[in-house]
């Protein structure tokens, strides 16, 4: 009788942990420890990037502001990548409520820029037409402006990012 006891305790311990971690959000999932190359995790079942590091960027979306924070730089030569938050691998209905910044430029001085955001469960994508980016003389960060959508008709969106 104890045995069976001692097993359905067990089962009831081990159940209750299983439940506990399935109650976590999504959220707080996300807001584990990553490396500064990010940390793919899944969050309501779908494939993400956590990113942390010192980088951040100040984005202006038509009238409203936000800052996104924790993120990583790479410079080449010609280009840089920028990306702050958590950044989904594939975008589907619901949108993701995690706030995430990535931004993609290649040329210099005056780089075209590929920018998406994910801000207040809206996304907003700049296509490399109507984009540009300007890496600061030093490279620890840069401007960028541009306008919403393919044909660049949607609100305007510009801002300063920081790598350090």
């Amino acid at each position: 009788m104890k045995w069976i006891f001692g097993i359905a305790l067990s089962a009831l311990v081990l159940g209750g942990a299983a439940i506990d971690g399935h109650a976590t959000s999504g959220y707080e999932l996300a807001t584990t420890a990553c490396s500064a190359k990010g940390k793919d995790v899944t969050i309501d079942g779908k494939a993400a990037t956590v990113y942390c590091g010192p980088a951040k960027a100040t984005v202006r979306v038509g009238s409203q502001t936000t800052t996104f924070r924790n993120g990583t730089c790479v410079w080449t030569s010609n280009s840089f990548k920028l990306q702050l938050g958590t950044i989904f691998l594939f975008r589907s209905k619901p949108l993701q409520s995690q706030p995430g910044f990535s931004i993609y430029a290649n040329g210099y001085p005056v780089a075209r820029a590929l920018v998406e955001i994910y801000w207040r469960g809206q996304y907003y994508s700049m296509s490399t037409l109507h984009t540009t980016a300007r890496p600061s003389a030093n490279r620890a960060g840069g401007t960028f402006k541009g306008r919403v959508g393919r044909s660049g008709t949607g609100p305007s969106v510009s801002g300063t990012v920081s790598c350090s």
